[in-house]
């Protein structure tokens, strides 16, 4: 499962917080209230497909990854990715809806400075 930095051809897109995420990502929230819990997995649904919630692995850590919890993925990136881009979330002790958006944010920097117009 090992990625060879050379050959990008194995890699695929992976959402940290997967898009099945009710199992092992619940919400964290204070009321009980039908109408703001059902707010809050809306805004959690958009932020899934956000870029700050994609990152690449290849297709056999993908799969052996797939809608595991934090901690898990964490783990085997930590362990298995060589990747500059997942190292960087390994440090992270958790990941949550702000943290989707702070690296949203961080990457759109990068995007930028790479490529200005």
């Amino acid at each position: 499962m090992s990625e060879k930095i050379a050959d990008y051809s194995n890699l695929s897109i992976e959402h940290i917080m997967p898009q099945s995420w009710e199992e092992n990502w619940p919400l964290i929230a204070d009321s009980t209230n039908e109408d703001e819990l059902e707010k809050l997995r809306g805004n959690r649904n958009s932020l899934i497909h956000n870029i700050g919630n994609l990152t690449v692995l290849t297709n056999a850590l993908n799969s052996s990854v797939s809608n595991s919890g934090w901690e898990i993925k964490r783990a085997a990136l930590s362990e298995i990715s060589l990747l500059e881009i997942n190292r960087k979330l390994t440090q992270k002790d958790s990941w949550d809806d702000e943290e989707i958006k702070k690296r949203s944010t961080d990457l759109a920097k990068h995007i930028v400075h790479l490529w200005p117009r």
